[in-house]
């Protein structure tokens, strides 16, 4: 899949070039950010961007994978990298809005009572309203 924006230039860490192997790996990237991706299988012929992409559900109203955002926030980062005279300081937080649109509500809560009714989720397949 072809999720680099544009030809590879000099990356912004001066250690090499904007290239699929070199974003990867490249040190600007927040570290912390490919911790929740999905581990490859050793038979996967691919790279870990490449897996997470095919790990994400077909369905647009399935929920949001627990890497969504990480991963959003990796691309993020490789358009940054890649179009460093962009202007980014507008940009919504990368992939909140699957990720906040599959959570559950949350409840308000005001001296140890509830303002509304809420939905109490117990697992994601059971759901008690109060």
């Amino acid at each position: 899949m072809g999720w680099l924006p544009g030809k590879p230039k000099p990356c912004p860490c001066a250690l090499d070039h904007t290239s699929r192997r070199h974003l990867i790996e490249c040190h600007l990237v927040p570290s912390h950010l490919w911790l929740s991706l999905p581990s490859v299988p050793s038979v996967f012929r691919g790279n870990r961007i490449d897996y997470a992409l095919c790990q994400l559900p077909l369905s647009s109203s399935a929920a949001c994978p627990e890497f969504w955002v990480d991963l959003c926030s990796i691309l993020w980062h490789f358009d940054k990298l890649c179009n460093p005279e962009g202007d980014y300081s507008t940009d919504p937080d990368p992939g909140r809005f699957w990720s906040d649109k599959s959570s559950p509500p949350l409840c308000l809560l005001l001296n140890d009572e509830l303002l509304m009714n809420c939905t109490l989720w117990l697992r994601p397949s059971t759901a008690t309203t109060y």
